[in-house]
């Protein structure tokens, strides 16, 4: 694609975001300390709207999928932007002025700073002497992976002439300043396994009276990690981690039943069916050898996220605009999800990460209780944004 980006148009975007920076960080601390959850962000939605609307002229906001917000800038916008805005049922332990003030919710996943990144992407595109078409989606319940699929419900995906689509989150693991952006898959395929074990209930010191659904229990989750890597090629990236167990009364009581879900993560979308069988195919034979039934569940989640190759390269040139190429680190996948997935099923996109780790911290993970960013990534995040958009914007009509 040849270069119609001005010289001086990054540097000026960059100046602009940096100015908008203190607003923008007071919008982020605002929503901190009153997190809400998946599509209970009323509130959230009415700060995102009283900002772009005090802030831009010729924006069209609307409300979507009950507490979302999507910004339009021109008309008819080929390419997407968008933000989660949900919290988490977490209860935080920071110790800082904007720590959230509703007991047991939290945004420790950064989503705070999401928002006020679009936001301010949504202000720096609309300023543009010649405002590209975009579409910023501030999209609610990210988390509960419902909100995608309440968008794509709701039509408009269908109505718009989308030919892009763009997301991002903040990585706790990169230094505020880079961003990393790969294509291909980036996040996992998120599956969830729900287990019944039915036996027969007997005495501790008589358990060939019975049939015992611990024991079968047990060997499943062993036998599960065994046949994985065992008959699933050693190079994919898989994960199977059992999160819950429920069974028994007593000590010296083998109960009736127990109960076992877990959740199966991998990058390649292929490996589904092969992993499913698997999972079936040892259950089978667990029950034959403890003389159980094992009932199972087998639930997609959310599917791989895998970015496509030419928006991919809109990004890292947007992010070499802002930060040189230094700037530019290869995203390291994550076994970790993000509804932003379902619209790659039918629009071609990519998913980047913006590096928000605070000086002199050790790298951590999503869902830390004391996640805390560099607010000094959400305004070079929004001048990351601004020029990617105006990048696909000018990529996909080309």
């Amino acid at each position: 694609m040849r270069d119609l980006i001005d010289s001086e148009l990054s540097s000026r975007v960059l100046s602009r975001a940096q100015g908008l920076s203190p607003k923008l960080i007071d919008l982020r601390r605002n929503i901190h300390r009153r997190p809400e959850l998946g599509f209970e962000e009323f509130e959230t939605a009415l700060r995102i709207r009283g900002i772009i609307e005090e802030n831009s002229s010729g924006v069209k906001v609307s409300e979507i999928a009950k507490t979302g917000v999507l910004a339009i800038v021109g008309d008819n916008p080929t390419v997407l932007l968008r933000a989660s805005i949900d919290a988490l049922p977490i209860v935080e332990f920071n110790d800082t002025e904007y720590v959230s003030l509703v007991n047991g919710k939290s945004h420790v996943c950064g989503h705070d700073a999401q928002v006020a990144a679009l936001v301010g992407a949504t202000i720096l595109l609309s300023e543009q002497d010649s405002p590209p078409s975009i579409a910023c989606l501030f999209q609610p319940a990210e988390e509960i992976d419902l909100g995608a699929k309440a968008i794509i419900e709701s039509g408009v995906l269908q109505q718009l002439p989308l030919r892009a689509i763009i997301g991002f989150h903040g990585n706790p693991a990169i230094d505020a300043g880079y961003f990393g952006v790969s294509s291909g898959p980036v996040m996992a395929c998120i599956t969830t396994i729900y287990c019944q074990i039915e036996g027969d209930g007997s005495h501790g010191a008589e358990p060939y009276l019975g049939s015992d659904p611990i024991s079968s229990l047990a060997a499943l989750i062993s036998d599960w990690q065994i046949a994985i890597n065992r008959r699933i090629d050693s190079r994919e990236s898989v994960v199977l981690s059992v999160g819950k167990v429920e069974s028994g009364t007593a000590a010296n009581v083998i109960p009736s039943k127990a109960i076992l879900e877990a959740t199966l993560r991998y990058l390649n979308p292929d490996l589904g069916k092969a992993l499913e069988t698997v999972i079936q195919d040892v259950a089978r034979s667990v029950e034959v050898r403890f003389g159980t039934a094992i009932h199972l569940k087998i639930e997609r989640m959310v599917p791989a996220l895998v970015n496509d190759e030419r928006v991919t390269s809109y990004v890292a040139s947007g992010i070499t605009d802002v930060t040189g190429p230094k700037g530019v680190l290869a995203a390291i996948p994550s076994l970790g999800g993000d509804d932003f997935s379902f619209y790659l099923e039918s629009i071609p996109g990519c998913y980047f990460f913006v590096g928000e780790r605070q000086a002199n911290r050790p790298p951590y993970g999503w869902h830390d209780p004391r996640y805390d960013i560099d607010e000094k990534s959400i305004a070079l995040a929004a001048a990351v944004l601004t020029m990617t958009g105006i990048r696909a914007g000018q990529g996909v009509q080309i």
